[in-house]
């Protein structure tokens, strides 16, 4: 059973429940899918990818998109090293507008 079934089930169970969908990778992670699986009045927090450059954890991630999404690189190069935030910021314009879907990201940088 996957994690959206069983927050689904608990919620229909009648246990308050909520979900993170952290850290959105962006062109890997589905956020539609994952959004429009969850039952509708489940609250949803998103965050993003939280790296700091030359860290370990961050060049981890770069070997990752290197080796298994190459077409991804220059995307995750200027999340790392630039801060861009272009994708989360379609991201919220096209869930912005849903009471329910919350932007940890909204309140950092």
């Amino acid at each position: 059973m996957s994690n959206i079934q069983t927050a689904n089930q608990l919620h229909r169970m009648g246990i308050t429940v909520w979900v993170f969908i952290t850290p959105i990778l962006p062109g890997i992670t589905d956020v539609d899918l994952m959004i429009n699986a969850i039952d509708q009045d489940i609250p949803v927090f998103l965050d993003k990818v939280r790296l700091k450059r030359n860290t370990r954890p961050a060049l981890k991630l770069e070997r990752f998109i290197d080796n298994h999404y190459p077409h991804l690189a220059k995307t995750y190069k200027d999340i790392i090293y630039n801060n861009t935030d272009v994708y989360y910021e379609d991201i919220k314009e096209k869930w912005g507008k849903t009471e329910r879907v919350k932007f940890v990201f909204e309140s950092s940088n």
